[in-house]
């Protein structure tokens, strides 16, 4: 499993180090995730959502986050 942060014990003082409960991930968000990565890995994948994209350009705009 990907480790995506690490507490440096050092760096912090020793009562607020106890303090901390490091977490994991579930299984289901782990399945989520590899699922993700290997749909981002698909170069056919990529290539349909490049055509598809150019395709709606002729009909439709792309907006952004902010409209």
């Amino acid at each position: 499993m990907f480790q995506w942060y690490k507490v440096e014990e050092d760096r912090l003082k020793t009562e607020h180090y106890n303090l901390h409960v490091p977490l994991s991930l579930d299984k289901e968000t782990e399945q989520f995730l590899d699922n993700s990565r290997n749909l981002s890995n698909s170069v056919l994948t990529q290539i349909y959502h490049s055509l598809v994209k150019f395709f709606l350009s002729f009909f439709m705009t792309q907006t952004s986050i902010n409209g």
